[in-house]
């Protein structure tokens, strides 16, 4: 498994660029293909939603055969409530697919529904 950790405070490009760093190595391997993004007292909106929950669905990465997902979302506050929800820590766990992988994974939940 190759994992990445990004501040989300960095640049996107930079982030954009792991992504594709990611890729490239689910692409030619078999290994699974983690980048961390790390948000200290700010909610980080492109992967988590208004409620502290993560976003669902499957998002292409530019220039790639591959995509991501957000498996996980991790919160950390002295006292989580909705009120300080956008203060609290983060860490967000992106998973890189090659998206041959999730066409085969489509396949076969689609022949398991059978």
């Amino acid at each position: 498994m190759q994992i990445n950790i990004k501040r989300a405070t960095a640049p996107i490009g930079k982030i954009h660029e792991d992504l594709r760093r990611l890729a490239a190595i689910v692409e030619n391997t078999n290994i699974r293909g983690i980048l961390c993004v790390i948000a200290e007292g700010k909610l980080p909106n492109k992967w988590v939603t208004k409620n502290g929950f993560r976003r669902t669905g499957i998002v292409k990465i530019d220039d790639t055969d591959s995509s991501y997902q957000v498996i996980s979302v991790l919160k950390a506050s002295a006292f989580l409530n909705k009120k300080n929800i956008h203060r609290a820590h983060y860490c967000c766990a992106i998973e890189v697919l090659s998206d041959d992988f999730i066409e085969k994974e489509l396949a076969d939940e689609e022949l398991d529904a059978d």
